[in-house]
């Protein structure tokens, strides 16, 4: 037998807009990234604008940084599913696509295919100024086409993709880590 609650309701609070007309806008284009261990990958979502947090990540192996690199975000593609009542659809979740393009080519076979072949790292994109990181590990596919054009760059073209109910937050990026660097 069911129970009938009136003013049950399974909402949560729902905060305020903020409107800023003075904000700066953010620009577009996945300019640099990086690909978290799942080990690690906690302790970047608890503190991810921590130079030293992201810092001694790297150090232990278990962040890969891209930098330079050009790409987009499909922003998460409408996952929905059947609705009940009055509503025609529930939205489930999204499914992400970044595509980018890796300019340094020479040297990264090995690393996009063990990448690739690995479902144990996050990943993180960064635009103008600020850093989205995956709810879920991802999955990576990486080519590297060649054109005949003689004055075209050859570089690896990355799709990466996975699944998540939420949409991305944008969180502020740590300084000096998307750099191109080596570690000594």
């Amino acid at each position: 037998m069911s129970v009938y609650y009136p003013g049950a309701s399974c909402e949560s609070e729902v905060p305020e807009h903020i409107c800023n007309p003075c904000a700066e806008f953010e620009k577009g284009r996945v300019r640099a990234a990086a690909f978290i261990h799942k080990d690690y990958v906690a302790t970047i979502k608890a503190a991810p604008d921590d130079t030293a947090v992201w810092q001694a990540g790297i150090e232990a192996g278990l962040i890969r940084i891209i930098p330079e690199i050009s790409g987009t975000s499909n922003g998460g593609e409408k996952v929905s599913g059947a609705g009940y009542g009055d509503v025609r659809e529930k939205v489930t979740g999204r499914n992400f696509t970044v595509s980018y393009k890796d300019p340094n080519y020479d040297g990264n076979c090995n690393f996009y295919t063990e990448l690739e072949k690995s479902r144990a790292w996050y990943f993180a994109y960064k635009t103008e100024t600020f850093l989205h990181i995956s709810e879920k590990a991802v999955s990576i596919f990486a080519n590297n086409p060649v054109t005949e054009n003689l004055e075209d760059d050859v570089t690896w073209m990355i799709e990466v993709t996975w699944f998540q109910k939420a949409p991305i937050c944008p969180v502020d990026t740590p300084e000096d880590i998307f750099d191109c660097f080596q570690l000594a």
